[in-house]
């Protein structure tokens, strides 16, 4: 059986292989960052398609990254939206498992080519209600920052 983490727990997760990768830093970097109005959208990193805005994000539970590890070991890196338009949702709606106390989590899939991104809580007691926790660096800032295919 695996150990599950729960990000209220002293020991709590430490992402695999130390220090976060640099494109990571970038991305969270440039979360930070003010942008121009018409460039304030999240993008897939697979197909590109807009998934959310910078301006969509909050904070759940004090902060709005966070990082968990799944019963299988693996750990991600994730940030909180309270909307993400281009994802769609998917399975049953459940609690085993959840990283966030009291919410149900199903699967959130890119719209577009069905990429898993991340995952949508819902029936929080607290606020917020409904949110979404996506993967970060399956997430790009820019067109310009798109993998080409050419």
């Amino acid at each position: 059986m695996f150990r599950v983490f729960r990000q209220d727990e002293p020991s709590g997760p430490r992402p695999a292989g130390g220090a976060e990768p640099e494109w990571l830093g970038e991305l969270l970097s440039s979360l930070e960052e003010a942008e121009p109005e018409e460039d304030r959208n999240l993008y897939c990193f697979v197909c590109g398609e807009a998934v959310t805005r910078i301006d969509k994000r909050i904070s759940v539970q004090g902060t709005h990254q966070h990082t968990c590890t799944n019963p299988a070991g693996y750990v991600y890196k994730i940030g909180c939206f309270e909307e993400a338009e281009g994802c769609q949702q998917a399975g049953e709606p459940t609690e085993e498992f959840t990283w966030f106390a009291g919410y149900t989590w199903r699967f959130a899939f890119c719209g577009s080519c069905r990429t898993h991104l991340g995952w949508i809580y819902e029936g929080g007691t607290k606020a917020p209600e409904v949110f979404f926790g996506l993967i970060l660096n399956r997430l790009v800032s820019g067109r310009q920052n798109f993998p080409s295919t050419s």
